[in-house]
């Protein structure tokens, strides 16, 4: 299973509202969470102490160092653990939540293939994880500014896309709830005429600070584009044309094979 690593300042994720749904997120890709602060670093026992999410509760728990780390820490008050941070930067993708930045996400699925493509630049900084899935064997390979490496015949899971409904809730009540407080307008992405919904909160979503929006096309009911704050991510979706060379994998001779943590 993918440990997803969630590296923050504050020592507690109750008072990180968006951890909750990052969370809720990663276990419907069946990936696992995991909550911390540089405190918990432990650098000697290769360990994390942090905090997953378990049946809607945090739990305190101790786990192996993370496949990727979403850094959502203040620079400035973490400046006295830099020292840590860094040893988990030389081996260990990070990403962050932060203005400048662009994510590119593609996922192709044929027969029992699979494979997922994501590329991030923050400033200078480049990650690119892809994933492969053949049907007998799944490989897992990560490169940034420095190295290229490769997991071969990975456990972790493959975090698939799946279209999902934007707008789901548990229950009838919630839906009542939420859509009393919810705003709905008309709104052209790209030449495509959408549902612009904001201030619905949904429980399977994360939201931001100030704003949450869902655009939803009115034709499909598909959703293609969000913008959480200032992170604004656009969909498109493309049926029954995936060639076979979208599973081809890179060639492992340029890669380091290293064994997974």
């Amino acid at each position: 299973m993918i440990l997803i690593g969630y590296l923050s300042h504050r020592k507690n994720p109750r008072t990180v509202k968006q951890a909750y749904y990052f969370a809720v997120a990663a276990q419907k890709e069946n990936a696992e969470f995991l909550f911390f602060s540089p405190k918990g670093i432990d650098i000697a026992n290769r360990k994390i102490n942090g905090y997953i999410l378990v049946k809607n509760q945090w739990k305190k728990v101790e786990r192996r160092f993370p496949d990727v780390i979403f850094n959502h820490g203040n620079p400035g008050k973490m400046a006295h653990s830099q020292d840590k941070i860094d040893v988990l930067k030389q081996e260990i993708p990070f990403t962050s939540h932060s203005i400048g930045s662009k994510m590119t996400v593609y996922y192709y699925k044929k027969d029992n293939k699979e494979a997922v493509i994501l590329e991030r630049n923050v400033d200078e900084n480049s990650v690119k994880m892809s994933f492969y899935n053949n049907g007998e064997r799944k490989d897992l390979f990560i490169e940034t500014n420095d190295k290229k490496t490769v997991q071969v015949n990975t456990k972790n899971q493959l975090l698939g896309l799946n279209i999902t409904d934007s707008l789901q809730t548990d229950n009838l009540w919630q839906t009542i709830l939420y859509s009393s407080i919810a705003r709905i307008k008309t709104e052209n992405v790209n030449g495509k005429e959408c549902y612009k919904v904001s201030n619905f909160y949904s429980p399977y979503w994360m939201y931001g600070d100030n704003i949450t929006e869902f655009y939803i096309e009115k034709d499909t009911g598909l959703l293609i584009k969000t913008v959480i704050d200032d992170e604004v991510a656009v969909r498109e979706y493309s049926f029954d044309d995936v060639e076979d060379s979208a599973f081809v994998e890179p060639d492992i001779g340029l890669y380091t094979v290293v064994e997974e943590n």
